[in-house]
């Protein structure tokens, strides 16, 4: 590294000492339950208490005007998954069954057998040929995504919480209630790990990339995909519901039971977060879900407001953005700090799209939302 990237990940680090508030938020209507982000859309699993029970659904969400592009009220949704071609969708049921779908063209077909308890994970492959779920009848199921059948079942000691694909699509990893994971061989049914403690506590979400396997509990741990060991562990001040890789990079987001985002670089070798996103609501909030999306973080919970924010911090080996260059849409004017300014008053969520105003930023250089919705 040089003196003047030296120098600017210095600036960097400073920058992001304040918690970080998002620069777009979208309400929605229902407690977010899971999220995953494709293209230029969010998929968002949504619930919502009524006269006859607990009601799920999805919305399709488009990450720029954050205008409902589809809904999908068939079976109770869980857990989301986009397929690698950003198209097709798979649905994780409260009923246990395991949906296909695509906006365009609604339902391409259901599971058969299906889970015997909800769904609470769920993934695809590297080629899109083939999705996993994970559900409380203690079983992972890997199934056929275009003849909708099952390939695989797996038997687990306590529910399943999570699954993941390695990247080559082959492995797969199974996270429990028990606060184990297990690796299986998903092109030939057999036990590759078996079970081994990874956790004190229930095993949250787990995701896979070429970096490692990473596992979401009371703390954050980061595996080697081939020999399972220990490569890191990262503290949590609250216990983490879901995890996500930066794609590219060695770079883990979680997302937190206090309502804040945080990410940690394997490449830093801290076990401190380098970033925490906050977001900047007063009231208690708990995040369900983090997705990386269009080089920007995105996340979700019970508030039902789907937020953006946009890292000061650049993953190891690349040269980080200072808060001050932070691309900002045209129509929001940046502000130059100064140590007197009072903090602002907060922004209550809109149903339709405000009239922007000149940002103030607050004395501890925390960054407004540029969007409220």
């Amino acid at each position: 590294m040089t003196r003047a990237h030296t120098a600017v990940a210095l600036a960097a680090c400073v920058a992001v000492s304040a918690e970080t508030l998002p620069s777009r938020n979208y309400s929605l209507s229902g407690e977010m339950l899971d999220l995953a982000c494709a293209g230029t859309r969010c998929a968002a699993s949504l619930g919502l208490p009524g006269p006859t029970g607990y009601s799920k659904s999805l919305v399709v969400v488009d990450q720029a005007s954050g205008s409902v592009e589809s809904t999908y009220s068939g079976t109770p949704v869980n857990r989301v998954a986009w397929a690698p071609d950003g198209k097709t969708l798979v649905l994780g049921g409260g009923d246990g069954s395991v949906v296909f779908w695509r906006a365009e063209q609604g339902v391409l077909g259901t599971a058969q057998p299906g889970h015997t308890d909800d769904v609470k994970g769920v993934a695809w492959d590297a080629a899109g040929k083939r999705a996993a779920s994970a559900a409380g009848d203690n079983t992972v199921i890997v199934w056929d995504a275009e003849e909708f059948t099952q390939l695989y079942k797996f038997e687990l000691a306590d529910d399943a919480q999570a699954v993941a694909w390695s990247p080559e699509g082959s492995l797969l990893v199974g996270a429990c209630q028990d606060g184990t994971l297990t690796v299986w061989d998903a092109d030939t049914g057999a036990l590759v790990q078996a079970p081994f403690e990874a956790h004190a506590h229930k095993v949250t979400d787990v995701a896979w990339s070429s970096e490692g396997i990473v596992s979401a509990s009371h703390t954050v741990k980061v595996w080697d995909g081939a020999t399972r060991e220990l490569l890191a562990t990262f503290a949590s001040p609250a216990r983490a519901n879901s995890v996500a890789w930066r794609p590219g990079a060695a770079m883990v987001a979680a997302a937190c039971e206090d309502g804040k985002l945080r990410t940690w670089d394997l490449g830093r070798g801290a076990e401190r977060p380098v970033e925490t996103f906050a977001s900047g609501d007063a009231g208690w909030l708990l995040l369900s879900a983090a997705s990386w999306g269009d080089g920007a973080l995105w996340g979700g919970g019970s508030d039902g407001v789907l937020r953006r924010w946009e890292p000061v911090v650049g993953p190891s080996g690349s040269s980080p953005t200072p808060a001050s260059l932070t691309p900002v849409p045209t129509a929001v004017p940046t502000a130059t700090l100064t140590p007197t300014l009072t903090p602002p008053t907060p922004i209550p969520h809109a149903t339709t799209r405000p009239t922007h105003a000149p940002m103030t930023p607050s004395p501890q250089g925390m960054t407004l939302p540029s969007r409220n919705y």
